[in-house]
Formats: C-alpha cells, sequence, structure tokens
C-alpha cells in the first residue's frame, strides 16, 4: 500500500460532458481510443452500463491481450457520473472502485475528474490512466 492509496485525476477534455460521458461509456465507441499502448486496438469490450452491470475491456500490450473489468456500482447520467469497480483479470489484486465525473465548463469542453482508490490494494497504474485519459481526449479532439 502507497502512502496516498488514491490515484487522482484532472482533464480538460475537448467535449462537452455528455459526448465525454457517452465515449467512456459506450463500449462501440470506447473501442474506438482504447487498448493499451495501442490506442484503437482493443480486441473485444462488452459493457452492461446499469447498476449491478458488467464491464470487461481487453488491451494491448506488447502484442499480448490483457483483460480488466468489474461492475458498475452507481451510473447518474444526468450527473454525467458513473462508479465502478475495477480488477485486472490476470492477477489476484483486489477490486477497487473507480469514480468518473463529467463536467461541463461551459465553453464546449468539460472537466474529467477521475479518482482510483486502492486504500484496499490492488494494482492500477497512474500511468496507465493518464495514458487512457490521453486517447479519450485525442479521440474527442478528433470527433470535434
Amino acid at each position: 500500500m502507497t502512502d496516498n492509496p488514491t490515484i487522482s485525476m484532472r482533464r480538460v477534455l475537448p467535449a462537452t460532458a455528455a459526448q465525454a460521458f457517452a465515449a467512456w461509456t459506450d463500449a462501440e465507441v470506447v473501442r474506438q481510443w482504447w487498448g493499451g499502448w495501442e490506442p484503437g486496438t482493443a480486441p473485444a469490450m462488452t459493457s452492461d452500463l446499469s447498476v449491478g452491470g458488467a464491464w470487461r475491456f481487453a488491451m494491448n500490450f506488447d502484442g499480448k491481450t490483457q483483460w480488466v473489468g468489474g461492475t458498475y456500482l452507481e451510473v447518474d447520467e444526468p450527473a454525467k457520473r458513473v462508479v465502478f469497480d475495477f480488477t485486472w483479470e490476470s492477477d489476484d489484486s483486489p477490486k477497487s472502485p473507480v469514480t468518473l465525473v463529467f463536467v461541463d465548463r461551459g465553453d464546449g469542453t468539460c472537466e474529467l475528474q477521475l479518482d482510483h482508490d486502492q486504500s484496499a490494494g490492488g494494482n492500477a497504474c497512474e500511468d496507465g490512466w493518464g495514458w487512457s485519459i490521453g486517447c479519450l481526449a485525442d479521440h474527442l479532439g478528433q470527433s470535434a
């Protein structure tokens, strides 16, 4: 366990909160930008965006496919907020909650607020979250 077991990130995205929320929660759109170190190469993903619904995404790293997944704990589409648990399928790390909030800034952009609580353990990578958010931002910029 680290001194600060929560990964917290904030990033302005070139889209409204509704557009960014949809890009993160629609599995077909996620496939366009998700994929580990090779964005847009996710071989498979599923997402049942409802409380208790499962999500499962594949990522490619150095030619190998790794799976992450979990369950949606909270889904508040009007507030553009989603909470899900996160775990790598390749190890025995415990599930850890991730909270995403998309906040409109009033100028056609929004701020993504990501908090990944790893106080119970877990194996997430701050660099990985940063990379994924960067891929999302690039995708949204191209879609504008």
